[in-house]
């Protein structure tokens, strides 16, 4: 007949105190990456709500019935309720800018800057801007 090995106390009391000592380590690492998950979730969002915007105002400069001169502030009010996107805005700044300075805002130019801003959870924000050009005012 075979005998049977049974554990010994201190066997046993050495395998709680190994597995007590790796499991905070672990669940530490899990909930690092939970974190890390979780910020590109948000910043994922971040950027598909702006290039979302962008696209707009990309596709509304190129349209026959709107074209440079809707793209104005008043067409793109601010957003702080974006359906699907919990806890999420958007803000749109159009300024009409000198063409030798960005910067500058300058009336009748025919080049303007947006600025998309999308703020989300835990303070998490991301900031875009490009320009819009009238073709006809340079003619």
């Amino acid at each position: 007949m075979r005998t049977r090995r049974a554990m010994s106390l201190i066997e046993v009391v050495l395998a709680i105190v190994v597995l007590g000592l790796s499991v905070p380590a672990l669940m530490f690492q899990l909930s690092a990456a939970i974190e890390a998950q979780t910020r590109s979730a948000i910043h994922l969002s971040l950027v598909q709500l702006a290039d979302e915007l962008m696209s707009e105002i990309f596709a509304d400069r190129t349209d026959a019935t709107r074209g440079y001169d809707y793209i104005t502030e008043a067409n793109y009010r601010p957003e702080d309720d974006l359906a699907g996107f919990d806890g999420y805005e958007r803000h749109t700044t159009v300024v009409e800018v000198s063409g030798t300075d960005f910067a500058t805002p300058q009336a009748e130019s025919g080049i303007k800057r947006f600025r998309v801003e999308v703020r989300g959870p835990d303070g998490a924000s991301l900031v875009v801007e490009s320009f819009v050009t009238d073709s006809a005012a340079g003619a």
